[in-house]
């Protein structure tokens, strides 16, 4: 239900922006001037002016449906990229952890080297003597 509201507040304000445009109100204010310079009946002007309202409407709301779609799209590829990141970095500290252990182990197993060394030069100078 979240999504949906997301969507319908993004559809809503992107409406609303279109709407309040300069280059909106325009194009109605040019309609309704070329409608006076015109002929026509109150009725034909009445039918025009509904057809063009319900054209610019109809354009409106396609241009809104898929600009508030793409809106969600990108904040659900943005989401994604997050999870994807926090992921890798996990995994990244899991190889930082796994690297660190094995670095240990090794200088661990050196030491254990070297004490063996250690211990067979002393009894080599002990068997000199």
């Amino acid at each position: 239900m979240r999504e949906i509201d997301a969507y319908l507040y993004r559809y809503n304000k992107i409406q609303k922006s279109i709407v309040d445009s300069e280059l909106y109100k325009k194009a109605i204010e040019s309609f309704e001037e070329g409608l006076k310079e015109f002929a026509f009946t109150s009725e034909e002007k009445a039918n025009a002016y509904a057809a063009f309202i319900a054209q610019t409407t109809l354009g409106l709301q396609a241009q809104t449906m898929e600009m508030a779609l793409k809106l969600e799209l990108a904040q659900i590829q943005t989401q994604d990229l997050k999870q994807k990141s926090a992921l890798e970095v996990q995994s990244l500290k899991y190889q930082a952890a796994s690297s660190a252990i094995g670095v240990k182990s090794s200088i661990a197993q050196l030491d254990m080297a070297q004490a063996s060394a250690l211990q067979e030069k002393i009894k080599c100078e002990v068997l000199i003597k």
